[in-house]
């Protein structure tokens, strides 16, 4: 007859089972960590060989037939990338005229009149005597600003009001 078994005990082979496990667990951690060693030291430490040597003999007999183009390896990206890098060309370009076309005109400006103010007397100055425009049209609006250039000055105006 069989005893009964307390609620705490374990059954007969568990113990055998949980050393199995264990021994399971470990050894797909080990082969996990050589994996690991192995693809850290292939990309980072192996030295390159040339691309011609890697392949077997069907790879060598088309690196052959390429080599007759030159000794570059097929990029089939070869005429985006062409294109990109004439329009990132075009753009350098581009910024550098506008660069010195506005370092010309502001060697052009001798004088710059900046005009700050919260009360009436500046917008009056603004507006009226400067004949000046203030963006946004709104004139509820909590700040204005703008800007005119009179021969070589270089006026702007900033106007704040600060609501009650």
């Amino acid at each position: 007859r069989r005893a009964l078994a307390s609620p705490g005990a374990r059954p007969a082979g568990c113990g055998r089972m949980r050393a199995t496990r264990k021994r399971l667990c470990s050894a797909l951690l080990a082969a996990y960590l050589l994996f690991s060693l192995y693809a850290a030291y292939s990309v980072f430490l192996r030295p390159r060989r040339p691309p011609a040597s890697r392949g077997g003999p069907r790879q060598q007999r088309h690196s052959r037939e390429r080599s007759s183009l030159g000794n570059e390896e097929w990029n089939p990206w070869e005429g985006d990338e062409k294109n990109e890098q004439i329009a990132s060309q075009q753009r350098y370009e581009t910024n550098l005229q506008m660069l010195k076309n506005r370092k010309s005109q502001q060697e052009q400006t001798d004088l710059k009149v900046q005009i700050w103010g919260k009360a009436a007397i500046g917008l009056y100055l603004w507006q009226h005597i400067l004949e000046g425009l203030l963006e946004p049209a709104d004139v509820t609006a909590q700040w204005r600003e703008g800007s005119i250039k009179g021969g070589k000055t270089h006026f702007s105006s900033f106007h704040h009001w600060s609501l009650p």
